[in-house]
């Protein structure tokens, strides 16, 4: 369901530089969400949005889980290419942690790449070797 913010033309990366440097932290999507969906007289902008933000405040009292993992419980998956309350430049491959199994495979293309070098570069020193010789002689 769409939800109306309250920052009006500002963009939620321009907004969560403001609150940076008013509170000394960046805030996190949850924080985001419900900042610039509470107007000024405290009411929320919609019912779905002040339904999200209730249940929000219940999970954070259990306390079991942190507001990023309370975000993407309440809001679902992300949508292709995009990172919700974040601005135009976060893209969910960039914004979230690498998964455990993309890790290993990075180590494992990461090590295929070293045993390839080594091959590679005796090839280059013989080929180097030859020519010099062959400039030379």
């Amino acid at each position: 369901m769409k939800t109306p913010h309250t920052c009006g033309r500002m963009s939620f990366a321009r907004w969560m530089t403001i609150k940076t440097k008013q509170t000394g932290k960046e805030p996190d999507r949850l924080e985001t969400f419900e900042d610039t969906h509470t107007r000024k007289n405290g009411t929320y902008v919609n019912e779905y949005a002040t339904n999200l933000i209730e249940k929000a405040h219940t999970l954070r009292k259990e306390g079991s889980v942190d507001n990023e993992q309370i975000f993407q419980k309440l809001h679902g998956p992300e949508h292709s290419g995009r990172v919700r309350c974040t601005g135009l430049g976060p893209t969910p491959s960039t914004y979230f942690v690498p998964s455990s199994s993309s890790v290993s495979t990075n180590i494992a293309l990461h090590r295929a790449l070293l045993r390839e070098k080594g091959p590679i570069e005796g090839s280059f020193r013989a080929l180097s070797s030859s020519s010099q010789s062959v400039t030379r002689g």
